[in-house]
């Protein structure tokens, strides 16, 4: 199942860099924009039932509730690096350009789970 979330992670990234890179109709836009919000919520959902088999029972629930509580850190300081980001001038793709570096680090971390998974 790691390897099923890395994927999403992986199509995720592919779709950030098309949209950041390439300049087109609206409609492929909004498909682009489909596409990275299927992929970037799917594989973090994926990331709860995986998660829960990193955890002993025992603290399953705390070990979900941390992860789940540091993820709203990150939504909380997304928006706001990204007002700094833009107040710097930086340019729109650059910063989705940027966006993609968490994605591929959740990729390759997923994957490594699949891994550890397989010589545990």
């Amino acid at each position: 199942m790691p390897e099923a979330i890395a994927g999403f992670f992986f199509f995720a990234a592919i779709s950030m860099v098309i949209f950041a890179l390439v300049s087109v109709s609206a409609t492929l836009l909004l498909v682009l924009a489909f596409a990275i919000g299927f992929f970037t919520v799917g594989g973090m959902i994926g990331l709860y039932s995986a998660a829960a088999g990193q955890y002993p029972t025992s603290l399953r629930t705390t070990g979900l509730g941390w992860g789940i509580g540091i993820g709203r850190i990150g939504a909380i300081l997304g928006p706001n690096v990204a007002g700094v980001l833009m107040d710097l001038g930086w340019e729109q793709a650059d910063y989705f350009l940027i966006l993609t570096v968490p994605l591929l680090f959740a990729m390759i971390s997923t994957a490594m789970l699949g891994k550890q998974g397989e010589s545990a």
